[in-house]
């Protein structure tokens, strides 16, 4: 005989220590974590960058292991800007990272503002316009364990910007949001999620972060 339950009898969904508070249980018992916090119960607060005003830049290191993904946030006052600036650590060390930017959202390899992923692992987000809002940058290390220094400053802080090598300067406009399916090589399952979860990109636990 099958039996068949009411909508009352079937058990809520359950996720990881209820999501700390602070996420969505979705019903396929997965977290879905604020734009602040990740990790299988959002309780891992993303590391947040801080704008610079001093005359010279000074640069925060962030590590991570190969194939690992991390986010770190920042957030500019209305009708601000910034630079932020990424260097490879060691020139001569074979690695290749990239780096996504979005406002206001987690940035996926197919959805984002603006986008850095060459060979060399190093470049400038400048902002075009009203800058004003919250980011997230995300560093995905393609190739090998990655070490890199940021700074992020005001855009129209050219002593601070003059102190900092980079070699490529994506700017990133007040309006603009990008498609765009070229990303490192990476095997296909550290790219997507199940269709259930709907949470894109980059939430596979992989590499540690620092």
């Amino acid at each position: 005989m099958l039996t068949v339950l009411s909508t009352s009898q079937c058990a809520p969904p359950s996720c990881p220590d209820a999501c700390s508070g602070r996420g969505n249980c979705l019903g396929s018992g997965i977290c879905e974590c604020p734009v602040t916090h990740g990790g299988a119960n959002c309780a891992m607060l993303y590391k947040t960058l801080l704008l610079q005003t001093q005359p010279i830049a000074i640069f925060t290191t962030l590590s991570l292991t190969w194939l690992g993904m991390s986010y770190y946030t920042f957030e500019i006052v209305n009708q601000g800007s910034f630079s932020l600036s990424i260097v490879k650590y060691l020139q001569n060390v074979r690695n290749d990272a990239d780096f996504y930017l979005a406002k206001g959202r987690l940035p996926t390899k197919n959805d984002f503002d603006a986008r850095i992923a060459n060979m060399f692992s190093n470049g400038t987000f400048q902002s075009v316009g009203n800058a004003g809002g919250f980011w997230i940058l995300t560093l995905l290390a393609c190739e090998g364990d990655v070490q890199v220094l940021v700074a992020l400053t005001p855009a129209n802080n050219i002593a601070a910007i003059e102190s900092i090598f980079s070699d490529k300067t994506v700017f990133v406009h007040e309006s603009s949001s990008t498609q765009n399916n070229n990303t490192c090589n990476l095997p296909l399952q550290q790219l997507t999620c199940s269709a259930t979860c709907d949470c894109k990109i980059f939430t596979a636990v992989t590499g540690l972060a620092a």
